[in-house]
């Protein structure tokens, strides 16, 4: 498929080795191009530079971030995004309905072309595929060690939850056009039925 190429995030969950990641990827996508982020935030800017070169269809190989980066590479393009779950949760792999445990199956989904469109809210000039936080969830996700996902997998979010929430929580003031000001912990904007 010369006109596909994988973004690979080698740190997405996983305690393996970039070398043995992107051995498996390129077993999967036999002859794709791949490429391999070094930072984070990096897949984005891959992924926007894939669409300038003309590939069509842009595979996310890593967790949920690597996606939710891929996705807003490819915002205003035609190209298509294709997913290799790699992640802690891989919660939008999850809404799709994708085999999480069976990379091979989900690279014959990519190649059979299987297409479904989704809708990509905003927030704060960024698109998001599955779920927009603030508050008590963002900061969850956001003090979520790589290494404690790595050693505790999902449960890694519910003891993060469990120390972030012995804490003084936010104070966050909630308007709306339709309706008074209310007051809360934390908001959450979904694309679908999962959460967490």
């Amino acid at each position: 498929m010369t006109n596909t190429i994988v973004i690979l995030n080698p740190a997405a969950g996983s305690p393996e080795s970039l070398r043995y990641w992107q051995e498996r990827v390129e077993s999967i996508a036999r002859g794709c191009l791949i490429r391999v982020t070094s930072r984070a935030g990096e897949a984005e800017s891959l992924a926007q530079r894939a669409v300038e070169e003309g590939f069509t269809r842009i595979v996310a190989a890593g967790g949920d971030g690597t996606v939710n980066q891929v996705a807003n590479g490819l915002v205003g393009s035609n190209a298509a995004l294709g997913l290799l779950p790699l992640g802690t949760v891989n919660v939008f792999a999850m809404e799709l309905g994708l085999p999480l445990h069976n990379l091979e199956l989900c690279w014959e989904i990519i190649e059979g072309a299987n297409v479904r469109l989704v809708d990509l809210p905003s927030a704060n000039g960024k698109c998001f595929v599955q779920l927009a936080g603030v508050g008590l969830d963002a900061q969850v996700v956001k003090e979520t060690s790589l290494a404690f996902k790595r050693s505790f997998g999902p449960l890694s979010y519910l003891i993060s939850a469990a120390q972030i929430a012995a804490r003084q929580p936010p104070r966050l003031f909630i308007a709306s056009e339709n309706t008074s000001v209310e007051e809360g912990s934390f908001v959450l904007i979904g694309n679908g039925r999962l959460y967490g």
